[in-house]
Order: structure tokens, then C-alpha cells, then sequence
């Protein structure tokens, strides 16, 4: 193959503009994968922002300031009433995910009872009770395990993404 100059020229400048336009969609791609992992951190910092809150306020307040989440003279639990609540005071909260909507459905844990709230709906409702902890399934992360205790009653078994063990 006998190439001249010009040739050799005319080769060179078109691997050019083939890398160049590569090098375009490799930053775009990466741009659009950081942005969309930034989303998705900021869901999951607000979500360990309200775990910790939740956590520092019952370690500050102790069980003798008349914490909503202790015993009332009654010796009933005072139980979460809503979504709101369930997002400001549990204990524990997991957002599901894997699918479109996924986040709409958050599963908390708050004294041991299990609650299902979706935002979108504004659907709210106790789920179990005796519920010792909930996370993500390490081998599939599109469900979630929620850890009976040995007084534990399954109150409502619709959320096909979350598994009791």
C-alpha cells in the first residue's frame, strides 16, 4: 500500500475526528452517569440526615422527657398516625428501588412495628409488629429483609419487595 503525503494527511485527520467525537460521547456519558449518581446520593444522605436526626434526638431526650416513642401511662405504644411522622421519627427507613416509582415506597421500622407509607398515593399503614430490624437484601438490592422477632405478626404481606426472615 503506497500512500503519499496528502494521503497520510487525509488519513490522520479523519482518526482525529473519529476520536474527538468519541472522546464527546464518553464525557457526555460520564457527565449524565455523575449527575444522575449525585441525585441519587442526595435521596440517600436526606434519608441517613432523618436516620441520625432521629437517632441523636431519642439519644438526647432519653426515655424520660416523655419521648413519643415510649410507653404512656397506659402501656401502650403511642404509634405512628402518618407518613410525615413515619419519615420525621422512625427508628430505621429503606426506600425501595429497582423499578420506576420504586421511591415512592418507603418501609419504617419505629419500636418494633413496621409501617409502609407510599408518597406518591399518601397511602400510610401498619404492616407488622414485633419487627426486630429492616435492610437491604445484600444478594438482590431490589428487596428488602425485615428481621422477625419471636412475638412477630405480619399484618399485611403486599409489598412484594419486602421479605420477613
Amino acid at each position: 500500500m503506497n500512500m503519499g503525503n496528502g494521503d497520510v494527511m487525509k488519513y490522520l485527520k479523519y482518526v482525529l475526528v473519529i476520536i474527538v467525537i468519541g472522546l464527546v460521547v464518553f464525557i457526555g456519558v460520564e457527565l449524565f452517569r455523575s449527575k444522575d449518581a449525585e441525585n441519587q446520593d442526595n435521596t440517600n444522605t436526606t434519608d441517613n440526615r432523618i436516620e441520625n436526626t432521629n437517632t441523636t434526638n431519642n439519644n438526647e431526650t432519653g426515655n424520660t422527657t416523655g419521648n413519643t416513642s415510649t410507653d404512656d401511662n397506659t402501656g401502650n405504644q403511642n404509634e405512628i398516625q402518618n407518613g410525615e411522622q413515619l419519615l420525621e421519627q422512625a427508628d430505621k427507613t429503606l426506600t425501595a428501588r429497582g423499578w420506576a416509582g420504586a421511591s415512592n415506597n418507603v418501609i419504617g421500622l419505629k419500636d418494633n412495628i413496621l409501617y409502609f407509607y407510599n408518597k406518591e398515593s399518601g397511602e400510610f399503614k401498619k404492616i407488622a409488629t414485633g419487627i426486630e430490624d429492616i435492610y437491604y437484601n445484600t444478594d438482590d438490592p431490589e428487596e428488602m429483609i425485615a428481621k422477625k422477632g419471636t412475638n412477630a405478626e405480619i399484618l399485611d404481606n403486599e409489598q412484594t419487595f419486602l421479605i420477613y426472615e
